[in-house]
């Protein structure tokens, strides 16, 4: 019989020992773990709101980057319409690639008004529509830089105060001298700055497009692609955008303007109108035989209008221009 020990059995039992103790799963309190849920629900919660926070920011500034390529888009339109109007037409609209992306088209649209044309420039992309509406005048001395042109009528250009003309001057063969009008005497140091020619006897010649604009509103009586409005405006003020359809006040008889109105508006009276000076009207066109400014109408002060005279100035021009063909 052999007393010595089971030293092999010994060992078995010191591994196991060690591994129960080494797997064994200490008791943790129920407060701990609600604890350690609350800190899960807090870091998912940040982690979370600072996805959202920056897909926000992202989408933030892609809309801000295509509202301002839009916004961008608009002002090409009309910066590509003065160097090339040749490219659109009156009375049509025209698209434009500005550039490679899809989002930098452009439609631009081309009407008469009066000596002007009505430019609008739109730009839609996934968000936004912009338009911009500018007056563009006609530079009929292109390339040449006109300041003023004066038809040889053997009068003298008097100027005086601090007139400044800057660039060419097409004048009458009388010239140009500094004169003293109402006490004021020419305080520049030179009469023209730049080239002094002489004129013709006649303005250049109108654009046909606004001897047909001035036949329309004084000969024809088809108004349907005006808004027309048959009564005096009264001392509403009146505010028609140039995005809408021209608005027409016509009266057989004589119509008073002494409210403010301003916009894409026409005034047409079979008569007279009478503009006081209480009047605030910008871009809008007036047709009558005769129009009478009252003394004092502000917008006439750079003119030195002394007298409320009838001014015959659309009425007989047209008129003139309109029968040269008959």
């Amino acid at each position: 019989m052999n007393d010595s020990p089971d030293i092999e059995g010994m060992e078995v039992k010191s591994k196991q020992i060690k591994l129960t103790k080494l797997f064994a799963f200490k008791r943790i309190e129920g407060g701990a773990l609600y604890y350690t849920i609350f800190i899960f629900f807090i870091v998912t919660l940040i982690t979370g709101s600072l996805l959202l926070v920056n897909y926000h920011a992202t989408v933030v500034f892609h809309q801000e980057r295509l509202k301002s390529n839009t916004m961008d888009n608009v002002l090409s339109g009309i910066e590509l319409f003065l160097a090339r109007p040749e490219n659109v037409p009156l009375n049509t609209s025209k698209e434009f690639q500005l550039f490679d992306s899809l989002e930098s088209k452009v439609l631009i649209e081309r009407k008469k008004w009066g000596c002007f044309d009505i430019v609008t420039s739109t730009s839609s992309t996934k968000w936004y529509r912009f338009s911009k509406t500018a007056l563009v005048g006609k530079d009929i001395k292109h390339p040449e830089n006109v300041a003023i042109y004066m038809t040889n009528r053997e009068k003298y250009l008097s100027i005086s105060g601090e007139t400044t003309i800057n660039g060419n001057a097409y004048l009458p063969e009388f010239g140009i001298k500094g004169a003293n009008i109402e006490g004021r005497g020419y305080k520049g140091d030179s009469l023209v700055h730049g080239n002094v020619k002489k004129s013709n006897e006649i303005l250049p010649p109108l654009e046909a497009g606004f001897v047909d604009f001035c036949k329309k509103y004084l000969y024809a009586s088809d108004y349907s692609d005006d808004s027309l409005l048959n009564t005096s405006p009264g001392r509403v003020p009146l505010y028609n955008p140039f995005q809408n359809k021209p608005l027409l006040i016509y009266s057989g008889d004589d119509i008073i303007l002494n409210s403010k109105i301003t916009g894409h508006v026409i005034i047409r009276s079979d008569k007279a109108i009478y503009v006081t000076k209480d009047a605030d009207t910008e871009d809008i066109i007036l047709f009558a035989p005769s129009i009478y400014f009252e003394k004092g109408f502000n917008q006439l002060s750079n003119l030195k209008v002394k007298k409320p005279e009838a001014l015959q100035l659309l009425w007989g021009l047209t008129h003139n221009l309109a029968n040269r063909d008959k």
